[in-house]
């Protein structure tokens, strides 16, 4: 009987212990919460973000910068207790970082439009990577970017290639801005981005007027233009995405040529149509007025022979 108890307890204990080992190994994931999602701060100001952590020990923190549409940047990162500013803020006095074993605090003073950005925060626990949700950092900028975009007065007709126009007005961050054009088709799903210039200058170019900057962009819809569309001129500058007025498109079914020609043709016929009307007309006059001719001088034959001649002395 004890020899029969013997696999049973001893597939018991090797299970108790693989579970053992999976909650164990499940307690050592460490998790990194960053308790503001999103984060308001005025110009001149000043903001705290915070990251908290389970890990421990933590080997090292860090802190990356990310503006919408653009790579990771590291800004602070340290090793045990050792602080290294890296990158942009490599100078930058007016940010403090500070660290215990459980929390890492990130200080902004002085708060400008460039800081506007999403920042997240990672700690290192046995050769591995461990990061947060992230915290989005918006900077309430008085100077509002404004994007105008130009009406396209030429009608437009399918397999046309169409040149848009937009200008944007403001200032931008150091950071700079991204330029976006969005397409949106009534009857389809797939609408969204159709061109992102990224960090790429050639279809934008900026100009100073009266003092104030005006980057004046371009953007050449290929020749696919089968529907009416309509196209948004879109700016990410200081962590904020502003969309232009937008430009509609209506694609005309009909070719110009094409309908020059139906307008050509149709006015011919209709000067045949109107000649022959005419030559029509002036037959019937002409066979009316001799066929009443020839009736009145038989009336008037009649009429002579049937009146009763009469004398100058006789009285009818």
């Amino acid at each position: 009987m004890e020899t029969s108890l013997m696999p049973a307890l001893k597939m018991f204990a090797l299970r108790a212990y693989i579970l053992m080992s999976c909650i164990s190994c499940a307690s050592m994931i460490p998790s990194v919460f960053q308790p503001n999602v999103s984060i308001t701060a005025s110009m001149g100001g000043s903001v705290i973000l915070e990251c908290h952590t389970t890990a421990d020990p933590v080997v090292a923190w860090f802190w990356l910068k990310q503006i919408p549409g653009r790579k990771l940047n590291p800004i602070v990162s340290t090793y045990y207790k050792e602080i290294k500013l890296q990158g942009e803020v490599l100078n930058e006095s007016r940010l403090q970082f500070k660290v215990d074993d459980k929390k890492s605090t990130l200080i902004f003073n002085k708060i400008n439009s460039r800081d506007a950005a999403y920042y997240h925060c990672g700690v290192l626990l046995y050769e591995k990577l461990y990061f947060g949700g992230g915290t989005y950092l918006t900077v309430d900028d008085a100077k509002p970017v404004k994007i105008i975009q130009h009406p396209v007065l030429d009608s437009h007709h399918v397999g046309d290639s169409v040149t848009l126009h937009c200008s944007i007005f403001g200032e931008s961050c150091s950071g700079g801005q991204s330029v976006y054009w969005l397409r949106y088709k009534p009857r389809e799903s797939h609408s969204g981005i159709i061109y992102a210039d990224g960090d790429r200058k050639d279809q934008c170019e900026t100009i100073s007027v009266t003092g104030s900057t005006v980057q004046s962009c371009v953007h050449k819809v290929p020749k696919s233009l089968a529907s009416d569309e309509t196209y948004f001129c879109s700016v990410v500058t200081c962590g904020k995405l502003i969309v232009g007025n937008g430009t509609k498109l209506i694609a005309d079914v009909v070719p110009q040529k094409t309908m020059a020609y139906i307008i050509t043709l149709l006015s011919a016929v209709l000067v045949i149509s109107l000649i022959v009307n005419i030559i029509m007309a002036l037959l019937w006059r002409r066979s009316t007025h001799r066929g009443c001719r020839h009736r009145l001088g038989k009336l008037c034959i009649a009429a002579v022979l049937s009146t009763p001649a009469y004398t100058k002395n006789e009285k009818p």
